[in-house]
């Protein structure tokens, strides 16, 4: 038994060897994870369109755009200080550049020459330069809007416009951002909002580092007002 135990582990031994040298002969990088944080680099409306929710990209150039994003976008974007020319008419869900952002988005250093109008009401839906509604906590830095926004829905609910953020639903932190667009509501509804930078507030903190606006801000029977609505 002894004898047999013995040569067993001599086998287990030559086996562990074996294994070891196989790994050791190996690429260094065979098995090693990517942790590279290298954003996916884009060009084109298409590649601006067909961006993963949860990706990491920078524009390389000044793109046209005729739609929002239409997913909720919960990565970081780098516009790199390009411009995006956004010319928009819709009649339905959010409008800007992004229709909405969940959780963990980061935007940072685009500027959006905007041309948006939305006929579009309802307590869940924004209007706004860079994007229509903030859903979960997202940070914008080195933003800025020209142009104008508007909104034209006049039946009996609330609209929500703004320059920068059409309906802040969740928090907000803002760094170097602003907007020189003209933002006008037709709504008349008691409760609708319109803002210089934000429509919408709602209950959720916002904080700003050198953020402002100096387009002129339009409200029929709103609540208005020069940084939010």
């Amino acid at each position: 038994m002894e004898e047999q135990r013995k040569r067993h582990m001599k086998k287990i031994g030559s086996l562990l060897l074996i294994v070891t040298m196989f790994f050791s002969m190996m690429p260094p990088m065979a098995f090693a994870v990517d942790n590279s944080s290298e954003p996916v680099e884009i060009s084109t409306v298409e590649e601006f369109a067909a961006m993963e929710q949860d990706g990491n990209y920078k524009l390389t150039a000044d793109i046209m755009v005729t739609e929002p994003y239409s997913k909720s976008f919960k990565g970081n974007f780098d516009g790199d200080g390009n411009t995006v020319t956004l010319k928009l008419e819709t009649a339905s869900g959010n409008a800007g550049l992004f229709s909405e952002t969940g959780a963990g988005a980061e935007i940072r250093n685009v500027n959006v020459n905007a041309d948006v109008i939305s006929s579009v009401s309802g307590a869940s839906y924004g209007t706004g330069g860079l994007i229509g509604r903030v859903y979960y906590p997202t940070v914008l830095e080195n933003c800025s809007v020209s142009g104008s926004i508007r909104n034209t829905a006049t039946d009996g609910n609330a609209v929500y416009t703004g320059g920068l953020v059409g309906y802040q639903a969740d928090k907000l932190t803002m760094k170097n951002c602003c907007s020189s667009a003209e933002v006008k509501s037709d709504s008349k509804y008691y409760n609708s909002a319109v803002g210089g930078l934000i429509g919408k507030g709602g209950n959720y903190m916002v904080t700003a580092e050198n953020c402002y606006a100096t387009g002129s801000v339009t409200a029929e029977a709103t609540y208005a007002g020069g940084f939010m609505g």
